[in-house]
């Protein structure tokens, strides 16, 4: 059930005080959410913690050629057909500073873009361009949305004035087949370098793009973690010594002005807007964590005058424009409504299939975080149980009680409450790798979960056999069954259970499986000569069928060879850390079910407290440490929901904690 959060108490303020920088990636599937914030009043706001996603597609993808330690990252050129040189950037179009347009597409006309875009397509807020501000030093690309019709997509140029200002759009391909006015994405201003590569100790981590050349991005890496402090702590160069380089993407980063937009009329009905600097009191405000500031930033809408344009203002400013200030990819926002009229926000979301992280500041420290895979978590999710532990100086301090001052708590808003939680310790608070169930489609009535429906085990491979059917050997030729009998030792998994099949070794087999074969000729040779290969089955599979004689399992795959030796089976992994006296808690998501929990042991052994209903698929099952706890209740609560938009706030108080990162459960693998 996702929660709906809309209020802050008073006290909560006293957390702003304290800076909270974050790192982490947000893409993959995106839609957008209506959220409501009720009235309040100057002196007594309504709060709301929001989240936002990044707010466009990747503009590039590539791996490090280089990096220096002036926190610059280079990348290869490439070569056209006609053996021209291609730069991977247009220089200076990254600049964080940069003025960036809400440039809008005219409608489609047979089909195709018209040639050109007038000036009201380019619109820099209210009061336009503003020339005491940064402009593009070369004209930045501008990417146009794919046909919605399946045709050509539309492309276009960009044209800039002596000031930097985006004063002209030509149309080169108008596309084909648009039945709709595409968007439009200026590849321009605020953009994140995000690590994409899966063999990075830190996948997943992003960094603000300070400015670049035509083929070098210049990184701010003021916000790291204790001991990273430059670009070689995080990339490695594509050299000669076959180290292939640092797989990342560029992506544009959520702003002040892309997130709310930069006129009045992006603003959402009731929202309070300062019609002068001194009435900025009385307008509805933001709050950001600001480096700068090493605290929390605090921001109005200001009406522009003939001294200064509208936009973004940060509360001590009338003249600098904020709508270029950044709100990273883990970052959230609080929403201080201050005055009559509720709002509704209509905001970008993302569902991320990418791997997060999290930061975890120092001691006397904090910040603001959101949910972000975009869907709805568990606590025990958006914080594991590898990241928890009584001592440790990057991880999350679980302590005696909930007024122990070295321990860690988090602040989640529940209707109109704050509830803080905090992680008992000794309540498997060691744990080093995560326990993983497998699970199958309930078995109970109304499909509820019972624990034969929930498994952990591995055993030996001994030998492979072709079968008829999935219950029976029969009367087998060659491969001409489709089933793989796999003898194997352990506590067998029943059907409906996924297998890990690994290290299995044959003799290679022919197509027709009737014969083994010289993978070097190709010719059929005697049994006992053929090549020796690592089976193609080793992979993850099925089980279709359970044999108690002879001891076994069945799955739904030809062999490709004779076996001779080696394999391994498995489901799940019983983890490290575990405790032998207090129980591990579990909780079943999906599957087409609701209601699932209980208990397991450190040997894997399942209890099922309720069986729920419904599951008529394998769930998910997420497992906890028991600590978790609200206030000075004495249950877990490690199932408390975090959803898909909210933040919580995370506080840190273990005494000599550094600053690290939280890698929370990836839900949408």
């Amino acid at each position: 059930m996702k929660l709906q959060r809309n209020h802050l108490t008073k006290v909560i303020l006293t957390f702003l005080v304290f800076n909270s920088p974050s790192f982490a990636n947000v893409g993959g599937i995106s839609g957008s959410s209506i959220i409501s914030v009720a009235a309040g009043t100057a002196s007594a706001p309504t709060y709301k913690i929001l989240s936002a996603s990044i707010p466009g597609a990747s503009v590039y993808t590539g791996t490090i050629y280089s990096i220096d330690n002036d926190n610059n990252v280079t990348f290869s050129t490439t070569l056209d057909d006609s053996n021209n040189t291609i730069n991977p950037f247009v220089s200076g179009s990254f600049n964080k500073n940069a003025q960036v347009p809400a440039i809008t597409s005219p409608a489609p006309s047979a089909g195709a873009i018209p040639n050109s875009f007038s000036s009201s397509n380019i619109v820099y807020g209210d009061d336009g361009f503003d020339t005491n501000g940064e402009g593009f030093t070369n004209a930045p690309r501008i990417i146009i949305s794919s046909s919605d019709g399946g045709g050509t997509t539309a492309e276009v140029t960009s044209s800039i004035n002596a000031n930097g200002e985006i004063t002209a759009i030509s149309v080169t391909e108008g596309g084909t087949n648009y039945s709709s006015t595409p968007g439009v994405q200026v590849v321009g201003g605020p953009h994140l370098l995000r690590i994409i590569d899966s063999e990075s100790p830190f996948n997943g981590r992003v960094f603000l793009i300070q400015n670049n050349t035509a083929t070098t991005l210049n990184l701010d890496l003021s916000l790291v973690a204790s001991g990273e402090t430059a670009t070689a702590s995080y990339f490695f160069n594509d050299d000669a010594s076959d180290n292939n380089g640092t797989l990342v993407e560029v992506v544009p980063a959520a702003t002040l002005g892309r997130v709310f937009g930069q006129k009045l009329s992006n603003l959402p009905t009731n929202w309070t807007k300062a019609s002068t600097f001194m009435d900025r009191n009385s307008a509805d405000w933001v709050y950001i964590w600001d480096p700068s500031l090493a605290g929390y930033g605090t921001f109005y809408f200001m009406q522009g005058t003939s001294s200064w344009k509208d936009g973004w203002k940060g509360i001590s400013s009338r003249r600098d424009s904020m709508n270029n200030f950044v709100i990273y990819p883990d970052e959230s926002i609080i929403i201080a409504k201050r005055t009559s009229g509720a709002v509704e926000f209509n905001l970008d979301s993302s569902v991320s299939s990418n791997d997060q992280r999290i930061y975890l500041p120092a001691e006397d420290d904090q910040m603001l975080c959101n949910n972000p895979y975009g869907i709805d978590l568990y606590l025990a999710e958006l914080i594991p149980s590898t990241a928890i532990g009584s001592s440790g100086a990057g991880k999350f301090r679980s302590g005696a009680s909930a007024t122990d001052t070295d321990a860690d708590y988090v602040t989640i808003l529940s209707g109109s409450q704050w509830q803080k939680f905090w992680y008992k310790e000794n309540e498997n608070d060691s744990i080093t790798s995560m326990m993983v169930a497998g699970t199958r489609a309930g078995s109970g009535g109304s499909n509820g979960l019972q624990a034969s429906d929930l498994f952990i085990g591995s055993g030996s491979v001994s030998g492979l056999t072709s079968w008829q059917n999935s219950s029976s050997e029969g009367s087998v030729t060659g491969n001409d069954a489709n089933y793989t009998f796999i003898s194997a030792s352990g506590t067998l998994p029943e059907a409906g259970f996924t297998v890990t099949l690994s290290g299995i070794n044959g003799r290679m087999l022919n197509d027709s499986g009737t014969s083994e074969v010289n993978a070097s000729s190709g010719e059929d040779v005697a049994s006992g000569s053929g090549t020796e290969i690592l089976s193609n089955l080793n992979a993850e599979y099925l089980v279709v069928h359970k044999s108690s004689s002879p001891a076994g399992f069945v799955i739904e795959k030809q062999r490709d060879c004779n076996y001779t030796s080696g394999g391994t089976w498995s489901v799940g992994s019983l983890g490290a850390g575990y405790s032998s006296s207090i129980d591990a808690k579990w909780w079943a998501l999906g599957g087409g079910g609701s209601g699932a929990y209980g208990t397991v042991d450190n040997a894997g052994s399942f209890t099922v407290t309720s069986a729920g209903s419904g599951y008529t698929q394998a769930p998910q099952l997420v497992i906890s440490g028991s600590g978790w706890r609200y206030s000075t209740e004495v249950t877990s609560e490690g199932n408390q929901t975090i959803g898909a938009t909210d933040g919580i706030i995370l506080t840190r108080r273990a005494d000599s904690g550094v600053a690290s990162f939280i890698d929370p459960v990836n839900p949408n693998k």
